[in-house]
């Protein structure tokens, strides 16, 4: 995916990026305006998410499938499944250990 392009076209139409989450899993992602999401038309249960690597609020873009934690604010990718790995609490990324 073209983040620039992304990030222009929710410039131009106000529109932003938000994440459903669903017993702290990711489980759908969508561009939508606030007031949509406001207006509770799509439910309940949406987080803002941003494309940006660096200076992002909530560490990491939303995929499906991440986990959201509250208490961190932030999502975090799957954890690898080979391998040792340990959760980098300042960047919500897995680091693999040796």
């Amino acid at each position: 995916m073209d983040f620039v392009w992304v990030n222009n076209f929710l410039k131009v139409f106000a529109m932003q990026l938000f994440a459903k989450v669903e017993n702290f899993i990711v489980t759908d992602v969508i561009v939508v305006s606030q007031e949509v999401i406001d207006s509770g038309l799509f439910g309940s249960g949406w987080i803002e998410t941003w494309t940006e690597k660096v200076d992002n609020p909530r560490k990491n873009y939303a995929g499906i499938g991440y986990t959201y934690d509250p208490e961190l604010d932030a999502f975090i990718p799957p954890q690898p499944t080979l391998g040792n790995w340990v959760l980098n609490l300042e960047t919500c990324l897995w680091e693999e250990t040796e």
